[in-house]
């Protein structure tokens, strides 16, 4: 998350601007601290300067003093001002060449310790930029306000005059640290690796691509979404087509379309098929030559030279190999459209029923699929889940029923689940190994958020789930991590957040042309188009009116926003001592 907190600084850095109302948040704090308080209490403080999402929130903040939005006459009589904002304009300088290196950084580097550390340090200095800056906007802030109010008084009145030497004392200090990161990266040999090879990388996402429920007796639900889909696989359409399964992880979306190419009317049906999964480690080159090797046996006319030709000529072999087949290619776990131009025209149209089927988590992926041939899946109904939940926990039982005595705990845990298979299955499974008693399951539904992330037998379950939140770019990981604060199964409300995330900082200025509020509106809809948010509610015009988040996705944010000390949630009236450190503080008033 590096890469989004120097993303974060550099924005701010560039757009900052007064934003009164947004400066005025921080009126009431020290050092730029901020305090919203809504419905549940929540509050937003700065509590420590480790924290990482904040660098993104810096850079609206320092744009404005770049701008030269500040009065001619102040900067006269306050020389601070001006080597405040040349500093500013160093430290940008010094961040963005940062930014483009921290970038590089992939799953790869996390065994590099000495770059592990190093990270640390920049989001540090990032942090504690945020904190100048906050400070620098509410004193001029403040004073731009006295002079509107007071044009006549005198300049040299300033009473915050020393501390905006002491702000450009601080900015000084930051530059010479960054100066010293930058001599302890060369010193120490500290880089990143190229991208992984692609070997490399489908091995280590190979548990990714494993459908989480192998026997078709175990699947719950879908009987719709599977008889639809042999529907669209099978029916008399000579064109080519193209069916997309979307949804957010968990839900199923690779098993469903594993069970389907398995089903024997399917395969019965067409002479010739592949799965094939992408990931986000992938090259379509790889792409194209693992369907050229797939039941070629030793056809040295296919193989023959496919080792040094380049994407086209690839695509262009795949095409004729295809011509004469009526083929299924299942693509499973596309996360862009960037592979799909070179794919489309790979994929001949030859007018024999063809078929290809993409799995996704994004409706901008699902969108290649032809019309009317879109499914998203949903999360399985209470009864569904339950059903499927007791297959699996109570598999050595002869009825694998619940026994009564753990019924109300089982019950819990299966709403906690909300519907997502991957949470049922994976939890059902580790349960069956588990003694059968009340105190046992009550004492792991108390710890089931410790569960998810440090139990090896689940903690690939937050695997598969962050993989979502990793893929997103900088400038939403800080939006999507803000929304992990709200109070579990709360109903957010979109104009609400909007502002919120505003007053935050989250928010890129996009050119003169574009509001902060329609940017932020856009940042929503990217998230909902992700499947990271769900709409709840929509207005009359059809916009999202409230939102919420599923419940594990939630419990693996918040174990994200504390390990980056992003913020932290205080529930009930016991909780009166903080013990970790953030920059926010969540408190959840339910009484």
């Amino acid at each position: 998350m590096a890469e989004h907190a120097v993303l974060h600084v550099l924005n701010r850095i560039a757009a900052s601007s007064e934003a009164s109302w947004v400066a005025s948040s921080a009126a009431n704090s020290k050092k730029g601290a901020k305090a919203i308080t809504f419905e549940y209490n929540i509050a937003t403080a700065e509590l420590g300067s480790m924290a990482e999402a904040a660098v993104f929130h810096v850079l609206n903040k320092i744009a404005a003093s770049l701008a030269g939005t500040i009065s001619d006459e102040l900067v006269k009589e306050v020389s601070a001002l001006l080597a405040v904002k040349n500093s500013m304009k160093q430290i940008k300088s010094e961040f963005a060449v940062m930014r483009a290196f921290v970038s590089q950084v992939n799953a790869y580097d996390s065994r590099n310790e000495t770059l592990a550390a190093w990270l640390e340090q920049v989001k540090k200095v990032a942090f504690e930029v945020e904190d100048i800056i906050d400070e620098y906007t509410y004193l001029v802030g403040k004073k731009r306000q006295q002079l509107l109010e007071f044009p006549e008084a005198s300049v040299s009145s300033f009473e915050k005059h020393r501390r905006m030497h002491g702000i450009a004392d601080q900015l000084k200090q930051v530059e010479t640290r960054l100066e010293r990161l930058t001599k302890m990266r060369h010193r120490y040999g500290i880089s990143v690796r190229e991208t992984a090879s692609n070997s490399t990388a489908l091995r280590q996402r190979r548990a990714f691509d494993i459908p989480h429920l192998s026997n078709e007796d175990e699947i719950v639900g879908n009987d719709e979404e599977t008889k639809r889909l042999i529907e669209w696989l099978t029916d008399g359409r000579e064109a080519r087509a193209v069916i997309s399964i979307s949804g957010m992880g968990g839900l199923g979306k690779t098993t469903l379309a594993n069970s389907i190419f398995k089903n024997p009317t399917v395969k019965r049906h067409f002479n010739w098929s592949v799965w094939i999964s992408v990931s986000q480690s992938y090259r379509v080159e790889d792409l194209l030559r693992r369907i050229l090797t797939h039941n070629t046996g030793k056809n040295e006319e296919i193989l023959n030279g496919i080792d040094t030709m380049d994407r086209i000529e690839l695509a262009e072999k795949v095409q004729i190999y295809l011509r004469e087949k009526r083929y299924l290619i299942v693509l499973d776990d596309v996360w862009s459209r960037d592979p799909w131009s070179s794919l489309d025209h790979a994929f001949v149209r030859n007018n024999f029923r063809s078929r290809v089927i993409i799995t996704t988590r994004t409706e901008d992926v699902a969108s290649l699929a032809d019309e009317n041939r879109r499914l998203r899946l949903s999360t399985l109904p209470k009864e569904e889940a339950w059903d499927l939940f007791c297959k699996k926990a109570f598999s050595k039982l002869a009825e694998k029923c619940c026994p009564e005595d753990l019924k109300d705990w089982a019950e819990k845990i299966v709403d906690k689940c909300q519907g997502l298979p991957l949470a049922v299955v994976a939890i059902g499974s580790l349960l069956s190994y588990r003694r059968q008693q009340e105190q046992e399951w009550k004492s792991f539904y108390d710890q089931l958020s410790w569960q998810l992330t440090n139990n090896p037998e689940l903690n690939w379950v937050a695997s598969v789930l962050n993989l979502s939140f990793d893929n997103l770019p900088s400038y939403l990981k800080n939006c999507f991590l803000y929304c992990g604060l709200f109070p579990e199964d709360y109903l957010i409300k979109r104009k609400w957040l909007i502002r919120l995330w505003t007053a935050e900082g989250f928010i890129e200025e996009r050119g003169p042309e574009t509001t902060m509020e329609e940017v932020a509106d856009g940042y929503v809809k990217e998230l909902v188009h992700r499947s990271m948010l769900q709409v709840v509610e929509r207005n009359d015009f059809g916009r999202a009116k409230t939102l919420q988040i599923h419940d594990l996705v939630r419990e693996i944010t918040l174990t994200t926003s504390r390990k980056e000390k992003f913020g932290i949630v205080c529930n009930g009236p016991g909780a009166t001592v903080l013990r970790e450190q953030a920059r926010r503080v969540s408190v959840h008033k339910t009484d």
